[in-house]
């Protein structure tokens, strides 16, 4: 992402990708979750991507996450950073809480901004 993404480019992705999380959630439940790779990858993916835009927003924009912390919410970029760098094995159930739990709010939060935008 270059330096010169505006806080809309990076609400429209963090909107999208917040949305495409909720699609694959409703698409399944907890249990198939669970035990499918397949769709568990997808979800996990959803989340690195959002907790990526969220620290890519906060290295740029760092006021309009101060001013919105939804867009930020505790544990979705240490859930990313488990995923990529392999800190730690992968908590399926933490990734599942936190696509019901957090994701549909800064989906939420990222398109109410854009709406409110000039």
């Amino acid at each position: 992402m270059g330096q010169d993404r505006t806080i809309e480019q990076f609400l429209h992705d963090m909107r999208d990708t917040a949305d495409g999380v909720a699609r694959l959630v409703a698409d399944t439940d907890r249990e198939t979750f669970m035990s499918s790779p397949t769709g568990s990858w997808a979800i996990e993916r959803g989340i690195i991507q959002l907790g990526e835009i969220a620290s890519q927003l906060r290295a740029r924009h760092g006021d309009c996450v101060e001013t919105h912390p939804e867009l930020d919410p505790p544990g979705m970029r240490s859930a990313r950073n488990i995923v990529v760098h392999g800190y730690a094995t992968i908590d399926r159930a933490r990734i599942w809480q936190i696509a019901v739990e957090k994701v549909p709010a800064v989906g939420v939060a990222a398109d109410s901004l854009l709406l409110a935008r000039p």
